[in-house]
């Protein structure tokens, strides 16, 4: 076991890693979003993990300091368990915010209908960076089971649904109007 290198269990170390490091940030979302490892026979020690994390932020220094916290994270590991490891850090885009007159405009319309609301992390450009190019942008996330929104799991109530097009019909309607909008 001492002159193991399996790819696998540094992976896990480092996906732990990941976790603790956005953790401990409150303006840092750090998300593992892929996993792959070779071989995949079951009594072979695994070659190859390659694993994709995102980072986000509406501040990019916050996640400029969280990138470098984790590429220093995984480096290390490597070192330690005798791994070598390649980081490509993709894609890097500006952080983008939400307009805080839109998320409160968000939030008048879920308090009139009698619905919670809870301020998520911002910065996830891949729900919105197309629209912020355009103008100011605002981000509602309906309910959903076990918080789970995507793929064969998420699964949304049409009354949620309602809920969330009545939202996005009031806010839509006060921004055209211009009445009671939040300065």
């Amino acid at each position: 076991m001492s002159g193991r290198r399996d790819a696998l269990t540094g992976m896990a170390e480092c996906i732990l890693d990941a976790e603790r490091i956005g953790s401990t940030r409150d303006d840092v979302t750090v998300t593992v979003v892929r996993v792959d490892v070779e071989p995949l026979p079951t009594f072979v020690v695994t070659g190859r993990a390659i694993f994709g994390v995102t980072v986000q932020s509406c501040d990019d220094v916050a996640r400029s300091t969280a990138m470098i916290d984790l590429v220093a994270a995984f480096e290390g590991i490597a070192a330690r368990r005798q791994l070598e490891i390649v980081i490509d850090q993709g894609i890097d885009p500006a952080a983008i915010c939400c307009e805080p007159g839109i998320v409160r405009l968000f939030e008048r319309a879920a308090e009139a209908a009698g619905q919670p609301f809870v301020r998520l992390a911002q910065g996830v450009a891949i729900d919105a960076a197309n629209m912020a190019q355009l103008g100011p942008i605002g981000l509602a996330l309906i309910r959903c089971r076990g918080g789970v929104g995507w793929g064969p799991a998420g699964v949304v109530k049409p009354t949620d649904i309602m809920i969330g097009l009545n939202a996005l019909t009031s806010v839509l309607g006060t921004l055209v109007s211009g009445t009671n909008a939040p300065p």
